[in-house]
């Protein structure tokens, strides 16, 4: 079970002005990560460099769009996030990955939000 005393001690204790800070609420801000996707038998498929728009809602932020390319190069996508986790799966291997995508986002989401209030706090 989640221990969310120790949860919010933490955030409190890595931006102590987080609820007398400014309000960040329709803040913005685009952080970059990496993930990589693996697949059957750990088998590295490839990774993917990412960068990540976050909105703040006035209590936290919310992973609102992802734009993603191979590390390999290519051409580049995004997608957006709230369509994506409204929309029932398509099966097609677009529709996969970036389910895969914002799975392994979703799991770098303190991180990212961190990221993002440390950005946005920046003058």
């Amino acid at each position: 079970m989640l221990d969310t005393d120790a949860i919010w001690s933490n955030r409190l204790a890595a931006y102590p002005d987080r609820l007398e800070g400014p309000n960040l609420q329709s803040e913005s801000v685009d952080v970059t990560t990496h993930v990589e996707l693996i697949g059957r038998a750990g088998v590295l498929l490839g990774g993917i460099d990412c960068v990540v728009t976050l909105e703040h809602d006035g209590d936290d932020w919310e992973i609102a769009a992802v734009a993603y390319r191979s590390e390999f190069g290519g051409p580049g996508h995004d997608f957006d996030v709230p369509r994506l986790r409204s929309r029932a799966p398509d099966g097609t291997l677009a529709d996969l990955a970036e389910r895969e995508i914002l799975r392994l986002v979703d799991g770098q989401y303190n991180t990212l939000a961190d990221a993002a209030s440390a950005e946005a706090h920046r003058p």
